[in-house]
Parts: C-alpha cells; sequence; structure tokens
C-alpha cells in the first residue's frame, strides 16, 4: 500500500513496509486540515487491516506550531485506539514535539495498556524498529 497526500506547501506519503506496519512521513509546513485529511484515510485503513505498529517521520516538516502539534497529538491518540500497539517517532529534536509527545505518551498510559510508549529515534533506529514489526503483529 502507498498513498500520497499532496497538499499546497505540504506532502505526506503512508507506506506499508509489511502487513502489520504504517509508516507516514509528514513534508513541509502541514496544516490542521490537511492532519485531518490524513486521519479519516488512516482511520479507514487501520480498521480494514491489521496494522498494530506506527511510525511516523516527522523529520523533514518545516515548522511545527503548537495548533499543529495538538492535531498531530489527536491524530496518533485516535489511530492508537484502533489497535495500533507500537509506535515511534522519527526525529524529535524540536522541544515542542518532544512537549507533544509526551502527551501522547501521558494520555496512552491513562487510556489503554495496549499501547507502548512512543519513543524517539533517528533513521537508524527507525529502519530497525521497522525490522523487529515485519514477522509478527505486536502481541494483544
Amino acid at each position: 500500500m502507498n498513498a500520497q497526500f499532496v497538499f499546497q506547501n505540504a506532502h505526506c506519503e503512508v507506506t506499508q513496509p509489511n502487513p502489520y506496519t504504517l509508516t507516514i512521513k509528514l513534508k513541509g509546513f502541514m496544516k490542521i486540515e490537511h492532519l485531518l485529511d490524513i486521519t479519516r484515510f488512516m482511520d479507514t485503513f487501520i480498521k480494514k487491516h491489521t496494522i498494530t505498529a506506527l511510525l511516523v517521520d516527522q523529520s523533514e516538516l518545516k515548522v511545527l506550531s503548537k495548533d499543529v502539534l495538538e492535531q498531530m497529538m489527536k491524530m496518533i491518540s485516535a489511530i492508537s485506539r484502533d489497535g495500533i500497539q507500537r509506535i515511534a517517532i522519527v526525529d524529535a529534536e524540536d522541544i515542542f514535539a518532544k512537549a507533544s509527545f509526551a502527551k501522547i505518551n501521558k494520555e496512552a498510559d491513562l487510556l489503554t495498556d495496549r499501547v507502548t510508549r512512543a519513543h524517539f529515534m533517528h533513521e537508524r533506529g527507525a529502519r530497525e524498529w521497522l525490522q523487529l514489526n515485519e514477522s509478527t503483529p505486536a502481541a494483544h
């Protein structure tokens, strides 16, 4: 599966590197309405497939406003309730991003014990993480 979302000044690529994992690569100047479109697509796709792991690559986002980060947090939290058990975020050097995803972790801890804490990594770590999720879905 490979889906592309092309917006004015923003781009999102959704891929499925293995049967259980989705990757979302966000580029450019993402707006809230863009994230809402992406969320609707992801929500539908995850409900129809056995997706248990989500990798979000935000390393090429240009500007992260608080509003956009809040929406990203809501998006990932909503998707997590659909069966996602492992979440990884590539590139978390930005202080706002760390704070926002700390909120996701707090919410995940409160809402469910299915979701392991989101963790941050760079590209090498992301490749290793994807390999871990290749053979089997996360344990239920």
